[in-house]
């Protein structure tokens, strides 16, 4: 099930795009907000295939646009050491009242989906 239902990520050259978004009227590019040149906005696989990782880790992912995310909402820096999401690196999630730690892992200048880690597995970084 898509995270969002209109956005399609696809892995090939802009060029092999280009006509396949001129055959269908209805696709088109994502464009990085604030950029200065209207390039349209690519993941790096590293960043992709961890995001996707983590997220298939946790039953309860929220998500979020990088806009909803105020200062206030990241919290210690950590490393996760064991566990299913051993050797991701991040920010916990700081909210109020939750019981649950969740490290938030970001799709660059787009998206971040915040993660439940177990307390045993994380290691505060210094």
């Amino acid at each position: 099930m898509p995270v969002i239902t209109d956005l399609l990520f696809v892995r090939a050259a802009k060029e092999t795009l280009d006509v396949e978004i001129e055959r269908i009227p209805t696709l088109q590019y994502r464009y990085r907000r604030g950029a200065t040149i209207s390039c349209p906005m690519t993941v790096r696989d590293i960043d992709m295939k961890r995001f996707i990782e983590a997220v298939k880790q946790s039953d309860d992912v929220l998500y979020y646009s990088l806009e909803e995310i105020t200062p206030d909402m990241y919290g210690k820096e950590i490393l996760v050491v064991g566990g299913p999401l051993d050797g991701y690196k991040g920010r916990l999630l700081s909210m109020r009242g939750s019981r649950k730690r969740r490290l938030l892992v970001e799709i660059p200048d787009f998206m971040a989906a915040a993660v439940e880690v177990r307390p045993e597995f994380i290691q505060y970084v210094k």
